[in-house]
């Protein structure tokens, strides 16, 4: 799975879920209009909240409805033909830990896993925008600072607590469920310090 296009551009598909539209309102000078009329503060924060849904739900549904499908539904129809796999295949990944609690349950929370991590990332890249001006750029940070923990952590043997196998564990052997949250609050922390810097920023200079 890790090999398919949804991992390798995990960030990128998360930034245009929504913040992709807030470009155009710094180019066509939508901002200072709004600052007449609410606080600034207001408004960039509703943005990023609209953001964080959006792509939590995206990011949750990229996982959930094939999950959907190909336990529940697939079965009745029979499309799907599935043959011995050739080569060494991984035995068990991270999160089937938690089929314990049952199929459903697994797929929802593994979902809901997803979700967080597609939100943090569309979330990261908004406010990079927000406070770069700069679309470009602001959208390609997220991108390569997943490339780049990936990278990092492959050159050092750390690959269970690389970016994309932390979200995506279908190629790399099951691992404790512990080792996702390492990548995952260095994330949080990154994007907190963006808030915290966005927001004296907007209380300094704007409002």
């Amino acid at each position: 799975m890790n090999s398919n296009f949804v991992p390798l551009l995990f960030p990128i598909i998360m930034v245009l879920v929504y913040a992709i539209s807030f470009p155009s309102e710094q180019k066509n000078h939508f901002i200072p209009y709004v600052r007449i009329r609410i606080p600034l503060t207001t408004y960039f924060f509703s943005k990023l909240i609209v953001n964080a849904i959006l792509s939590f739900l995206l990011a949750f549904l990229i996982v959930f409805v094939p999950f959907v499908f190909s336990m529940y539904i697939e079965p009745y129809l029979g499309i799907v033909r599935l043959y011995p796999t050739d080569g060494n295949p991984i035995p068990y990944t991270t999160f089937e830990q938690l089929l314990a609690l049952g199929t459903l349950p697994y797929g929802i929370l593994y979902s809901l896993w997803v979700g967080l991590n597609g939100m943090m990332y569309a979330t990261m890249g908004l406010l990079l925008v927000m406070i770069l001006e700069k679309p470009f750029v602001g959208f390609s940070i997220p991108f390569v600072y997943y490339l780049l923990g990936n990278f990092i952590t492959q050159v050092f043997g750390y690959d269970q607590f690389s970016p994309t196998y932390t979200i995506f564990p279908f190629s790399i052997q099951q691992q404790p469920l512990w080792t996702v949250f390492v990548p995952f609050i260095v994330l949080c922390f990154v994007v907190i310090l963006l808030i915290f810097y966005l927001k004296e920023r907007l209380h300094k200079h704007h409002d």
